[in-house]
């Protein structure tokens, strides 16, 4: 057998979809066990009461909370801001798909257009070629 004849069995694909969700909980699971050991290795400054203090110009403290709380609080204003952030991104992007359908949907009309004139052409074409005398009458 020659080189060109041999062929080889299509190579196992995993869909990309798939693949991408496993690659991001890898990313989540590392992530959460970093957090994990971050907060074990600091646990005292987590639950000291009244640890932070923070002033504002006009020499009004914050109200005394304990660190844990000023975390929880950071981290859901950053998660609330990146959402803000994302919308526009995800408003155009919606707005994309939406045209999209639109021009598939289009491009479906025509093409079942063509089919139909295609389809007429040919039955056209296949009496023609059934009668060759009037064919050749109509030249």
């Amino acid at each position: 057998m020659e080189m060109s004849q041999r062929q080889n069995p299509p190579p196992v694909q995993v869909p990309p979809s798939s693949l991408m969700t496993n690659i991001r909980w890898g990313v989540f699971i590392i992530v959460a066990a970093c957090v994990a050991v971050f907060v074990y290795l600091n646990w005292e400054l987590f639950t000291t009461r009244y640890a932070l203090v923070y002033w504002f110009g006009d020499g009004n403290a914050a109200p005394k909370l304990p660190n844990f709380i000023y975390l929880v609080l950071f981290f859901a204003l950053g998660f609330l801001l990146k959402l803000v952030m994302g919308l526009p991104a995800k408003v155009a992007n919606r707005r994309t798909v939406k045209e999209l359908n639109e021009r598939i949907e289009d491009l479906e009309k025509d093409l079942a257009e063509l089919v139909r004139k295609n389809i007429a052409l040919a039955e056209k074409a296949g009496e023609k070629a059934a009668n060759p005398d009037e064919a050749a009458d109509q030249r």
